[in-house]
């Protein structure tokens, strides 16, 4: 287990880690007052468009806003991924960034190889599990725009 060092940055480290932040926080106000379902704020994604097949993230646009507005099981019809490990990344490194923006330290340190391993098998599991054809499957799917 790695411990977590604190580093001192530098002022021009601040700055970008601030606005950084700022541009986290303005992408979800965004998404939080246009409702995506109505406004079509976010890309369609490319492979739904291109091959048919939703990608981990189909719904993430939608499940943030719901998320956003407190509606928590809405947000996991849209894609329980994002709710279960989207989110809390999310939260860390919007912590880390304004910590570094306003203490001028961020932690420091390592992920086992592990742990990258199993986040791109959940992904890859993720997303053969929701494009799985039959009715048994279909819960794992976002619901379409139409039917949110």
């Amino acid at each position: 287990m790695s411990k977590i060092h604190w580093q001192t940055q530098t002022r021009r480290q601040r700055l970008q880690s601030g606005l950084l932040l700022a541009v986290v926080i303005g992408a979800l106000a965004a998404v939080a007052i246009r409702d995506p379902r109505t406004y079509g704020l976010g890309p369609l994604c490319p492979s739904l468009r291109l091959f048919g097949i939703h990608c981990p993230g189909c719904g993430s646009t939608r499940a943030t806003h719901d998320l956003m507005h407190g509606e928590v099981a809405s947000a996991f019809r849209c894609n329980p991924l994002m709710v279960l490990v989207g989110a809390p990344l999310l939260a860390y490194v919007m912590c880390s960034l304004g910590c570094a923006a306003l203490t001028g330290q961020k932690p420091h340190g390592s992920a086992p190889p592990w742990l990258g391993y199993g986040i791109a098998a959940l992904l890859i599991a993720w997303c053969v599990a929701r494009n799985l054809p039959g009715p048994t499957f279909d819960a794992l799917r976002p619901p379409s725009v139409n039917n949110s």
